[in-house]
């Protein structure tokens, strides 16, 4: 499954966060990550860079807190989520993720994750050994 997922040119699959009052607002220790293929713990999410620490919106600056990295840090008594697509081939397929922090019976913090499957088009190979034979 690796070398397909290595030779496509487009993959990923679409993972939405959605939570009910923040999980771990204040604290720069992420209680919620989600594992590569290579095992390793990853602390970014959909539509965002590994090593950012962010998802989508705080790579755009639109949060609804603006200073915050992800909607989930916000501390607000409503849902929100966070939504963004997994592209980073050498990470994908995601593995497992990881949900902490989502309270205890004597609070309202809630938490879902929807990882969808992984999509894979294209096909690198062959456009990396694609000759224009109009310039020979």
């Amino acid at each position: 499954m690796h070398v397909n997922i290595d030779l496509a040119i487009q993959d990923g699959p679409f993972i939405i966060s959605e939570y009910f009052i923040a999980l771990n607002p204040d604290t720069f220790s992420p209680s919620t990550w989600w594992v590569s293929r290579t095992n390793e713990k990853m602390d970014y999410w959909g539509g965002s860079v590994p090593g950012s620490r962010k998802c989508e919106c705080g790579i755009a600056g639109q949060c609804e807190i603006p200073e915050k990295w992800c909607n989930c840090d916000s501390g607000l008594d409503t849902w929100l989520s966070d939504e963004g697509w997994l592209t980073d081939m050498e990470y994908l397929p995601v593995r497992r993720v990881s949900i902490g922090d989502t309270g205890t019976v004597s609070d309202e913090k809630q938490a879902k994750h929807t990882l969808g499957p992984l999509i894979c088009k294209g096909d690198g190979k062959f456009y990396l050994f694609n000759i224009d034979l109009n310039r020979i």
